[in-house]
């Protein structure tokens, strides 16, 4: 069962409860379950029950302060971080065991993630010529550095660094991010898009603002995006525009070349006609012309010869 969904059978079981004691057992349960990590679901559920127990009927002002005790331990897994274990009251400090601080160990990897990341994309989406890159799609990094800050570990100390990647991996293995350790660049590496929210935040109007301006740099790039692939399509369809033009000139000229080759071949060909013609009619002439020089020297001799006689 995954985090998220724990949070939700927690979430019902409380609000079935009749009773302070009740509540408190079941809060108790779900503070105490490794598996339990997100804690909206079930501070709304148990804040609305408390209302609707305490209007109703009276109980002890102990059993009251401890509900209350542990209602302040599950607001601090909803929206603390490590540094928030010192605003808590004396009461609640008593229900922080070493289950629940794992538990916020580990959440404030993910909250000091989030911020630095956060930050990262803002930073770039405030770039003019921002570009996103391949490698910055596929992960993010986060320093160990700044998680051993938020976390308050030495890493010069001798199980430092060990005690920060326990938390780490213990975080991996919970499924709040997808990724892995970078002991030689001293980097948690998150796979792009594959990390949890928390799902409740201290001030949602500031968080809600923020997401916002996230959303605006978004749509400018989007729209900056939009404009480009608008200008290559235009360009695209003038360049096919121009390509038909010279295939319709290229088809043009390759059929007035055809006429005229058509032309030419006629005009050839009829000179030929006129010259076999004019062959022919060259042999005509001078057959009938050797054939009166023939008949006319027989008619000389015949008239000779008569001369000859007398």
């Amino acid at each position: 069962m995954s985090a998220s969904a724990s949070s939700s059978t927690y979430a019902a079981a409380i609000a079935q409860v009749e009773t302070l004691a009740n509540l408190s057992v079941a809060l108790q349960r779900a503070l105490s379950d490794p598996a339990v990590l997100f804690y909206g679901a079930i501070i709304v559920a148990a804040r609305s029950k408390l209302v609707s127990i305490t209007s109703s009927t009276s109980g002890s002002d102990s059993l009251l302060t401890h509900v209350n005790a542990l209602l302040e331990v599950v607001q601090l897994l909803s929206v603390g971080t490590w540094s928030s274990l010192s605003s808590l009251s004396e009461a609640a400090t008593k229900h922080v065991d070493v289950v629940v601080k794992s538990k916020l160990r580990q959440l404030t990897v993910l909250s000091v993630s989030h911020a630095q990341l956060t930050r990262q994309v803002t930073t770039n989406d405030n770039e003019a010529d921002s570009t996103i890159t391949n490698s910055q799609l596929q992960k993010d990094e986060v320093s160990y550095h700044s998680l051993a800050t938020a976390l308050g570990i030495d890493l010069e100390a001798p199980t430092g660094l060990r005690f920060l990647e326990d938390t780490l991996l213990d975080a991996l293995s919970n499924g709040l991010f997808a990724g892995k350790l970078n002991r030689k660049q001293q980097t948690l590496w998150i796979r792009h898009g594959e990390m949890e929210s928390r799902d409740v935040v201290s001030n949602p109007i500031a968080a809600a603002s923020a997401f916002k301006g996230i959303l605006a740099n978004w749509l400018t790039r989007c729209d900056a995006q939009l404009a480009s692939l608008d200008l290559q399509h235009a360009k695209m369809l003038q360049s096919v525009a121009q390509q038909n033009d010279r295939e319709a000139i290229l088809a043009s000229r390759q059929v007035n070349a055809m006429e005229r080759a058509k032309e030419d071949i006629l005009a050839a060909s009829l000179r030929r006609e006129r010259d076999v013609d004019s062959v022919m009619m060259g042999m005509m002439m001078d057959g009938s012309n050797r054939r009166n020089f023939q008949q006319g020297g027989r008619m000389s001799g015949h008239s000779g010869g008569k001369r000859r006689d007398y």
